[in-house]
């Protein structure tokens, strides 16, 4: 019976972390820009209607984290509450044993050890990596002028978005050396090896094209959705909701995103419904009295 017990309590741990890591990428997802490719439709929508009407674009990778950062915490926050109640029953409040403790920090530390000393290789991966941080968040930060100002035209347009800055981290990757380099160590009349810390063979491997071709699979559908007017009839189905009170609009809006993302992917459904669902926000804001 206590064999049955345990086994059952470490199934139930098993489904609360399984949770944990869908919970975890979502939540994760809208903190910043990059996250998850429908904040990249939002953004996408909004840069065209504020070109449109000849207005400076309000979404970057600095002020989406202002307000999404604080967001992903607290939900990160219910979350955690939500699955220490439901799947481990609140068993954090309580004092752990110490041969437990002890168990714990062994086998903490012993995946420590197994990663061994960091490389050369992860060190010039991990200054890219900040580096790239830096550069999203300084090129158009709020209420001041980035270094994206330096590649402004005549008509104040810039040239440089943040996927020049993720280009420029990519292109330095297949330039900087995995290793450090012996280019002044002539031994035994050999030349010296040079291996970039990424190869187009790597990137051919590693890189998950599934993932990309489902991304574009989703901008093919909403294409396809334009141009077969089905946006529009979509649209005119979704002003008969105009009249509602915002909040009541918001929920109906999320039942029917969350219902259309059962059966095509997030970026399909965020690609279709938010230039829709944008204009018709519009079209209540410029309508209100």
């Amino acid at each position: 019976q206590e064999t049955t017990g345990k086994k059952a309590g470490i199934s139930k741990i098993a489904k609360g972390f399984a949770l944990c890591v869908a919970y975890a990428s979502s939540i994760g997802g809208i903190a910043t820009l990059t996250g998850t490719p429908p904040n990249l439709v939002l953004k996408d929508s909004v840069d065209k209607l504020y070109k449109a009407n000849k207005e400076d674009p309000p979404i970057s990778f600095a002020n989406w984290m202002g307000f999404a950062v604080p967001l992903s915490f607290l939900v990160l926050l219910l979350a955690w509450v939500l699955l220490q109640v439901l799947f481990l029953s609140c068993t954090c409040c309580r004092k752990v044993d110490a041969s437990r403790k002890k168990a714990i920090r062994e086998a903490i530390q012993s995946q420590y050890n197994a990663l061994g000393r960091i490389s050369f290789a992860e060190v010039i991966v991990s200054i890219l990596f900040v580096l790239l941080v830096v550069l999203w968040l300084s090129r158009e930060p709020p209420e001041s002028d980035g270094w994206g100002a330096l590649f402004l035209d005549k008509k104040k347009i810039t040239y440089v978005s943040d996927s020049t800055a993720a280009i420029l981290i990519i292109s330095l990757m297949f330039f900087l050396p995995a290793k450090v380099p012996n280019i002044f160590c002539w031994r035994n009349n050999s030349k010296p090896k040079f291996t970039p810390i990424m190869t187009w063979k790597t990137a051919n491997e590693k890189v998950p094209w599934g993932i990309i071709v489902l991304l574009g699979g989703g901008f093919a559908i909403a294409d396809a959705s334009r141009i077969s007017k089905l946006s529009d009839w979509v649209g005119a189905q979704l002003h008969v909701f105009k009249d509602y009170d915002p909040w009541i609009m918001n929920l109906i809006f999320c039942c029917i995103v969350a219902m259309a993302t059962e059966v095509t992917s997030n970026t399909a459904t965020a690609n279709l419904l938010m230039p829709i669902m944008l204009e018709l926000t519009s079209d209540l804001i410029y309508t209100s009295p």
